[in-house]
């Protein structure tokens, strides 16, 4: 397919105004060129922009350490780093200083840690 041809895997994009039009349309369209995208797009008071982050994949853990803070400066109100490996990982994400996301997958990636050991650790919510 063509669009194969156009992949952007491992880039961020910041987009402004990606609520409605042709902001909603370019952030949509980076996405499914697999670039991480941070929205800027507040057209609702409720609503709550959730960050992730595949990069740990790509590039390693300290850069998807580098993106979760730059989309929480960006404007994101809770973060999701996916895939850490190991519990130290985990940890570290846990301590960041805003609302945090962790995916749980039997047999996945990332070690399978109780729900209540997570929440003690601090997540905000486990997937």
């Amino acid at each position: 397919m063509i669009l194969d041809r156009f992949r952007l895997d491992g880039r961020v994009a910041v987009v402004t105004g990606a609520g409605l039009g042709i902001g909603r349309g370019i952030a949509l369209g980076l996405a499914e060129a697999g670039v991480d995208v941070v929205l800027a797009a507040r057209t609702d008071a409720d609503l709550m922009i959730v960050a992730r982050t595949d990069a740990i994949a790509v590039e390693g853990f300290n850069a998807a350490m580098d993106r979760i803070h730059a989309f929480r400066e960006a404007g994101a109100d809770v973060g999701f780093v996916e895939a850490p490996t190991n519990p130290e990982q985990i940890a570290t994400i846990a301590r960041l200083p805003f609302p945090q996301l962790i995916n749980i997958v039997v047999g996945g990636k990332t070690p399978e840690i109780p729900n209540d050991e997570l929440k003690k650790l601090g997540f905000a919510g486990v997937l």
